[in-house]
């Protein structure tokens, strides 16, 4: 989704399947094959478009999920258009993390549809058994059902990821960068690479055991290009003994410059559009 309309569009190709399924219409009056032919290259062209717009800094499902949440919010605010009323705005501190209320809310249009799939699919199958009020082909009924059946994924597959990543409070990047670190009093310094970095947190590779509590020295180097390392310390948090990689929660940094570069490293424009991590940095 681009402009607010664009929910629309969303909206209808969700909806489509569903009421096919429920009242036994067919939207058009055509043949499956024509159909599918005239349907196939227009989301090949929507997905083409995205591949090369985003030239290759962000992946494609992650832009998909992210027009799918938004688009009964873009529906909602084309109701301004009609009304001359102002939707609600309200601003958020950015680092709160989202109430388990608040999240259903956020979601509900999106759960709302999905269990109109499921009845959707449910009365499809039902057909098949016995063909009540869809006097349609056989094959155009298995269409429309996997038609639906994709459309349930992409909502699941949105809806299920707010529910995940919104416990946090701030988003965990999955930048690979070296770093080195040490128990606060020692003086040798171990070498490691970064699994994430965040706002308040980053996680690594320890190499040995480590307990929660426990005070580190670390050093990240951010730029490829230059020898200049970012010193923090941090408090271990978590610990996964199974793979020694351990959470570090941020206490502070050692100079404004070096909070300053951290958050600039976490923020940089490729970090934020690419789901996959960047090439470790020696």
């Amino acid at each position: 989704t681009v402009t607010y309309f664009d929910g629309l569009q969303l909206i209808v190709l969700f909806s489509v399947p569903i009421i096919t399924l429920l009242s036994g219409l067919l939207p058009v009056d055509i043949g499956v094959l024509p159909f599918i032919a005239r349907l196939a290259p227009y989301i090949v062209l929507i997905f083409g478009a995205q591949v090369l717009l985003g030239r290759g800094y962000y992946d494609i499902w992650y832009s998909e999920r992210y027009s799918i949440l938004r688009s009964f919010t873009f529906a909602r605010s084309i109701l301004t258009l009609l009304t001359n009323r102002t939707a609600g705005f309200q601003v958020t501190p950015k680092a709160e993390s989202l109430s388990s209320r608040l999240e259903r809310r956020l979601i509900a249009p999106h759960l709302w549809a999905g269990a109109l799939c499921v009845a959707a699919l449910v009365v499809g199958l039902w057909h098949i058994v016995n063909p009540a009020w869809y006097d349609q082909s056989r094959t155009a009924l298995l269409t429309v059902m996997a038609w639906v059946s994709i459309n349930l994924g992409f909502i699941i597959y949105s809806a299920s990821r707010i529910l995940k990543t919104s416990k946090r409070s701030s988003y965990r990047r999955p930048i690979q960068a070296r770093i080195n670190w040490r128990r606060s009093g020692e003086t040798a310094w171990r070498e490691s690479v970064s699994c994430d970095l965040s706002n308040h947190g980053l996680s690594f590779q320890s190499g040995e055991k480590l307990a929660n509590g426990e005070i580190l020295d670390i050093a990240v180097r951010g730029d490829a290009d230059s020898s200049r390392e970012i010193r923090l310390r941090g408090k271990v948090v978590s610990v996964l003994s199974q793979k020694e990689r351990i959470g570090v929660s941020l206490a502070g940094f050692v100079t404004e410059k070096d909070e300053n570069d951290y958050s600039s490293l976490i923020h940089r424009p490729e970090e934020l559009l690419r789901r996959e991590p960047l090439p470790v940095r020696s």
